[in-house]
């Protein structure tokens, strides 16, 4: 499973490096670990997630699809297409 994070501050040690992170979803606390594997630009990181549950990947997955249809019905409104969330889905998956 991968994903994309973008920081605020540049991520300054490259790629193969092991890293930590933690957030809430759904009122859920995640804590995961992984590696880093690209680096889209100095404040993107795309980041190989190690050992994740099936339970955490599947919740993962549920929260990356509401988020997907959430940018579809913002994107109607505004007409431009979807492709950040759809692209993560399929990294996830």
């Amino acid at each position: 499973m991968a994903v994309a994070s973008r920081r605020r501050n540049a991520f300054r040690w490259g790629i193969y490096r092991r890293v930590e992170g933690e957030f809430t979803l759904d009122e859920i606390p995640f804590q995961v670990a992984g590696v880093v594997q690209a680096l889209d630009d100095p404040r993107t990181i795309g980041i190989r997630l190690l050992d994740l549950r099936q339970r955490k990947r599947e919740q993962l997955a549920a929260w990356i699809e509401e988020l997907e249809e959430a940018e579809r019905r913002e994107s109607s409104m505004n007409e431009e297409p979807v492709t950040a969330a759809t692209e993560t889905r399929a990294e996830l998956l």
